[in-house]
């Protein structure tokens, strides 16, 4: 019974994946776009305060949690939170993206 419900749930998230990734278009845009949007993104990141930009590589980029970011950068979690929070809002300035 139990190889049967790990079987289906399986099959269960690799459906929601799919699903997934034809509702968000990937897989559909050239290597040259990606590339160009990197670019923005980095520049876009070059232009953050140095703690901002921290916050935000350490978060999305290393995948970090608030805790594991905290002691890295040796601040509290609550520095974390609003700093990337701020580092976030910036970047969808210089991006040109709503907030959210």
């Amino acid at each position: 019974l139990n190889e049967l419900a790990t079987s289906g749930r399986r099959r269960g998230v690799a459906a929601r994946g799919a699903l997934r990734l034809v509702a968000d278009g990937r897989g559909q845009r050239s290597t040259d776009e990606h590339v160009a949007d990197r670019a923005t993104l980095l520049d876009a990141l070059a232009q953050l305060p140095p703690r901002q930009r921290t916050c935000v590589v350490l978060r999305f980029y290393e995948r970090l949690s608030v805790t594991e970011t905290a002691t890295a950068m040796s601040v509290s979690e609550g520095t974390v939170k609003s700093t990337t929070a701020r580092g976030l809002t910036a970047l969808r300035e210089l991006l040109g993206e709503e907030s959210r």
